[in-house]
């Protein structure tokens, strides 16, 4: 479990790592480069987020990207979830999804799509440099981020990236502002 609070250092996220793709006769990214874009999506989300939440990141996930009855895929997509794991009480939730939203907005990011359901919102938006990200609040109030890489080249090596799925963590970490 870690606890976000590290700030930006650069323009572009977490000490300095561009988020977006490499372009011109590179191609897609890396799973490297991916990887690192994910992490600094989801660290300059936290920190936006006072006060701090509490969280646990999944493992990446390999996403081929593709039609699968072409043979294997040159380019796929890494993905990542992160639980937060500091309670959010419901009182609270619209407050987190408004702080969130007006970071989001800041940072550049475009609004795709709103769920506005009560007990299950969920937000969706995508970076200037083609980061998905989607907010999830589920049962029983777990509240969760879901961040998708643009297409990189495939790796040799897709084992770094296939790590089975840890169970959700549900909320567990009291704190006196979220929490009630």
């Amino acid at each position: 479990m870690t606890t976000p609070g590290a700030g930006t250092t650069g323009p572009h996220g977490a000490a300095g790592v561009r988020l977006g793709p490499l372009g011109g006769s590179l191609g897609p990214l890396g799973g490297p480069q991916a990887a690192e874009g994910i992490r600094a999506v989801l660290d300059r989300t936290y920190a936006a987020i006072l006060p701090g939440l509490t969280r646990n990141d999944n493992a990446l996930l390999l996403n081929p990207a593709g039609d699968p009855g072409s043979g294997p895929s040159p380019v796929a997509r890494l993905m990542e979830y992160s639980d937060i794991t500091t309670v959010v009480s419901s009182a609270r939730r619209g407050s987190l999804l408004g702080v969130i939203e007006r970071a989001w907005l800041s940072f550049g990011y475009v609004i795709d799509e709103v769920n506005g359901d009560f007990s299950m919102p969920s937000m969706d938006v995508r970076t200037p440099d083609g980061y998905g990200v989607q907010l999830n609040v589920g049962a029983p109030g777990n509240v969760y981020f879901l961040v998708s890489s643009p297409l990189i080249r495939r790796p040799a090596d897709t084992f770094a990236y296939s790590q089975p799925l840890v169970p959700t963590q549900l909320p567990d970490v009291d704190h006196p502002f979220w929490s009630h």
